[in-house]
């Protein structure tokens, strides 16, 4: 007996769809946590924009992993999830340097570093030399002027 095509047709869709809802799944994660650094978890969670208790897909884990290694303080951020708990592993990089600040007599490092960590996330003092964040400094320093 043979099945007729629109039947066919019919449960491939089915299938289609029902993967794709599995794909675009969201997980609602009790706690978001990060471990390999000393940032605190409310810097890192403003900067992934994730918050416990709030639907998050893998693309927008994917994400917020991307924006953490974008900022060059990073070399690899990966993430799990057990079922309650958003995990994120993160790994210094290894060429993240301190800032060193020339002609800016009136201010000391200290409070150039205050200011500067006022605008631009995840800053204390140091950062990789070719990220992203070096521009955010030199914007921070900038507006001080």
């Amino acid at each position: 007996m043979r099945t007729p095509p629109a039947a066919v047709l019919c449960a491939a869709l089915f299938v289609l769809c029902a993967s794709g809802t599995a794909l675009a799944q969201d997980y609602v994660p009790t706690a978001v946590t990060f471990s390999g650094t000393d940032l605190s978890q409310a810097e890192l969670l403003a900067v992934t924009g994730l918050h416990s208790g709030e639907p998050v897909s893998r693309e927008r884990m994917q994400a917020a992993a991307d924006r953490l290694t974008g900022s060059g303080l990073f070399i690899d951020a990966r993430f799990s999830f057990d079922g309650e708990t958003l995990k994120f592993e993160l790994k210094p990089s290894p060429a993240v340097v301190p800032v060193e600040y020339d002609n800016f007599p009136w201010w000391d490092d200290a409070a150039l570093n205050t200011a500067v960590a006022a605008r631009v996330p995840l800053f204390h003092g140091a950062l990789y030399p070719g990220g992203p964040m070096r521009d955010q400094v030199k914007g921070a320093l900038t507006s001080l002027l």
